[in-house]
């Protein structure tokens, strides 16, 4: 548990992209106040993780992270877009922002 306070589940592979999104859908079914309270967790470790340099991990985080926001729908969109931007502010950071962002509109197109 402490590691995950941390942030070194990250560094050490234990971020897994379908547990926070089946995170999110748990917190979907919680009442608004609990969801408002621990949903900038989940979405800050997931976009915490989109910082690696790894390609493969990035790509399986980008997924991740659309389908959480396909997930929350779009009352949630201009927060989750926020965080990635918060996330990924240095560097080679600017162009995985701009490619998670640009897959998370995609994701969240109808049809």
């Amino acid at each position: 548990p402490q590691q995950f306070r941390d942030g070194k589940a990250i560094q050490q592979g234990g971020l897994r992209g379908a547990i926070c999104v089946a995170v999110v859908k748990v917190l979907r079914l919680l009442p608004e106040s609990r969801t408002h309270l621990r949903l900038p967790h989940v979405i800050g470790t997931v976009c915490n993780a989109l910082r690696t340099r790894e390609q493969s991990a990035r790509d399986a985080t980008r997924k991740a992270l659309a389908e959480i926001s396909r997930t929350l729908g779009p009352y949630y969109l201009s927060f989750v877009l926020g965080e990635v931007n918060r996330a990924l502010q240095r560097g080679y950071q600017r162009h995985v922002a701009g490619a998670s962002i640009v897959g998370i509109l995609e994701a969240m197109e109808p049809g």
